[in-house]
């Protein structure tokens, strides 16, 4: 449930009554030729430029196309007139208003890697701030995958020396799959030997049926992800770099998708950093007596954060 008290909800959508909004569509070029769309959420109403949220989610089949409304933190403030929205869909998907919500060309779906996603969302963020109602300040939240997604673009981008890099005021993270992916999935299977057994022989016989079982993932963004870095080294790489945006963690206590132990191992070993004043992030961690997808604390505290980043 990640409904606000009704007194709060009803301060902020009364202090902007005169709320309308209009959604902009396009097809951003990810990798090896797939795409996705993009949809930017713009606050028609305001009169002047609003910040960015650009927010992206976990794996699995679904659109992020739906109009952000007061289910997500980013959709109070959208629905407040405080800030734009931009999302993205996985390439295959693209948003429907008929039931599921979707619709879905399988075999684009099922080719999709991380690198693909990162690239559209590279390019859909680029497009979101030529728009003249957009910015200044940018915020990336990331839920689960979403969190490794945009830190890692957030890291390209700097590492590129991107003029986008100087706009991103923070890194809202949630539910953040700070180890490598192998042993992620170890844990999640670790008491269910042959569940395990049956995804590992599935990896080396690239069956995607079987694969798709866990996460709804193909045998490509598998193929990949297992390649690529933990969340933990590019976190450790950012923080040699001193970036200016700040970086915020939220993660449930009983997390059984991702391990709350990896977040505060990190969170410890930047503070030390921190302490010996040598390179480290600017960092603040919470943490709930909740599971993956966090509690109605954990929302309302992303709320107020981010309003207090605000122009």
């Amino acid at each position: 449930m990640r409904f606000l008290p009704f007194l709060i909800l009803t301060f902020l959508l009364t202090a902007n009554a005169a709320w309308s909004a209009v959604q902009i569509t396009k097809t951003v070029e990810g990798k090896n030729g797939l795409s996705c769309i993009a949809y930017l959420n713009i606050n028609d109403g305001s009169t002047r430029p609003l910040p960015l949220i650009v927010s992206v989610a976990g794996t699995g089949v679904y659109s992020n196309g739906a109009a952000p409304d007061q289910s997500s933190p980013e959709g109070y403030l959208f629905i407040s007139g405080k800030v734009n929205v931009l999302t993205i869909d996985k390439p295959g998907i693209q948003y429907s208003s008929s039931d599921p919500g979707y619709t879905l060309d399988d075999k684009v779906y099922s080719q999709y890697t991380q690198e693909t996603l990162i690239t559209c969302l590279q390019n859909a963020l680029t497009w979101a701030l030529q728009n003249d109602r957009v910015g200044p300040g940018v915020f990336l939240m990331g839920h689960s995958e979403g969190a490794q997604v945009v830190t890692r673009v957030y890291s390209l981008l700097l590492q590129n020396n991107s003029t986008v890099a100087a706009q991103i005021r923070a890194l809202f993270l949630s539910g953040i799959p700070m180890d490598g992916w192998k042993d992620i999935i170890n844990w999640q299977m670790r008491d269910c030997d042959s569940v395990r057994q049956d995804f590992w022989k599935a990896i080396q016989t690239k069956d995607t049926a079987a694969l798709r079982k866990v996460g709804n993932l193909g045998h490509p963004y598998w193929e990949e992800i297992l390649r690529t870095e933990p969340l933990r080294q590019t976190m450790e790489r950012l923080a040699t770099m001193t970036p200016s945006a700040s970086f915020q963690f939220y993660h449930g206590l009983k997390d059984q998708n991702t391990r709350v132990d990896a977040v505060t191992d990190f969170e410890t070993w930047n503070r030390a950093r921190t302490i010996e004043g040598k390179p480290a992030l600017r960092l603040a961690a919470r943490y709930y007596n909740a599971e993956h997808y966090l509690n109605l604390a954990a929302m309302n505290d992303m709320i107020f954060n981010i309003l207090a980043r605000l122009d």
